[in-house]
This record gives C-alpha cells, sequence and structure tokens, in this order.
C-alpha cells in the first residue's frame, strides 16, 4: 500500500503517483485558466491525506494587499467541486504552485515543445 505524502507536496512532488495525470492536470489548469480571468494571479494546493494518486485540489488567487487566499473553487480529482465540508476539513499542502509554474511543469514533463502562455 502506498504511503501517505508529505504535508508540503504539490503537483509537481507527485506527478509520478498519479493515477491519470494528463487529464488531473490538464482539468486543474483549465480551472486555474477561469481563476485567472476572475480573479487574477491563480495558484493551487493539493489536499495531502492522501496517497497522492487521486488528490483534491483548491484553486485560490492572492490578495493584492496582503497576500491571503481568495478561494476559486476546492475540487475532487474528476474536477467536480467538493462539498463546504469537505473543503473545509480537508488538509491542504504547505505548499502551492503558481498557474506559470504548474503549466511549465506540465508542458515539460509531456515533452511539449509550442507555445506555452
Amino acid at each position: 500500500m502506498p504511503k501517505a505524502i508529505p504535508p508540503d507536496s504539490t503537483i509537481k512532488t507527485i506527478w509520478p503517483h498519479l493515477t491519470h495525470q494528463n487529464p488531473y492536470v490538464s482539468g486543474v489548469l483549465h480551472k486555474m485558466r477561469k481563476c485567472n480571468a476572475e480573479q487574477g494571479r491563480a495558484s493551487v494546493k493539493i489536499g495531502v491525506g492522501g496517497t497522492g494518486q487521486k488528490p483534491n485540489y483548491k484553486i485560490f488567487s492572492l490578495s493584492p494587499e496582503d497576500n491571503h487566499e481568495i478561494v476559486f473553487g476546492s475540487f475532487h480529482d474528476n474536477h467536480e467541486p467538493l462539498e463546504a465540508g469537505t473543503a473545509e476539513t480537508t488538509s491542504w499542502s504547505a505548499q502551492s504552485m503558481t498557474f506559470d509554474e504548474l503549466l511549465n511543469f506540465y508542458a515539460d514533463s509531456i515533452g511539449y515543445k509550442g507555445k506555452r502562455v
């Protein structure tokens, strides 16, 4: 049985463990694009209560005034919204990835050589 992932995990660090890498990351990027359009400065944290195979994730932006998180939404690995209680009680990673960080990591991981933004 796989071990639980560390509390500072990111999508980059769990990439080898993801059950469905491409659909998972492309779905996260899609949600992050929506956040960028509505709030700007999108970032993502993953839930760290499991093994990293199908983690929940939270998309948020940072307030320009004081850098506090403004949550855009929290989602299951299939990109459906988490129920409010689940979203509030999930243990989120201590680390996050910005939209550009995740986009560039994903493009590198799949060998994409074209335009990225």
